[in-house]
């Protein structure tokens, strides 16, 4: 029994744009009889917009840059009540952190303060007792 191999083609309407690939079957002498709006021409991969020219007799992509980037982005999914609540809260606990380091920060600023002031005071006190001694 002889075993028939098909050939694909890939038809193209009027415009060029690829339209779907075709299975054909060769005629009792092995010769494929290819329709007009088809070609053996395999698509590029990847294709987007694929437009056949038949002068060049070749695929030509005709995606820009823009459709492409739409095409490609991921879908934006709408957070759902409790990713809604949970990114409000994690929003909320780094104010908080935030407002806690400022505190930590006026604790330190005043612990310095504090320091300072006890310096001085011990200094002041260096100098009154000097002062008081009798020479």
């Amino acid at each position: 029994m002889n075993q028939v191999e098909a050939l694909i083609v890939y038809r193209f309407n009027d415009s060029g744009k690829f339209v779907e690939p075709v299975e054909l079957l060769p005629d009792e002498e092995g010769n494929f009889d290819i329709p007009e709006d088809c070609t053996e021409k395999e698509l590029p991969q990847p294709n987007w917009k694929p437009l056949f020219d038949k002068e060049k007799n070749e695929w030509v992509e005709t995606i820009t840059p823009e459709e492409l980037e739409e095409l490609t982005k991921p879908p934006t999914i709408p957070l759902s009540d409790t990713e809604i609540l949970g990114q409000q809260m994690t929003e909320r606990e780094s104010e908080a952190m935030v407002q806690g380091q400022q505190i930590t920060d006026l604790e330190i600023s005043s612990m310095f303060q504090g320091q300072f002031m006890t310096d001085y005071e011990l200094r002041l006190l260096e100098l009154e007792d000097k002062s008081n001694v009798i020479v």
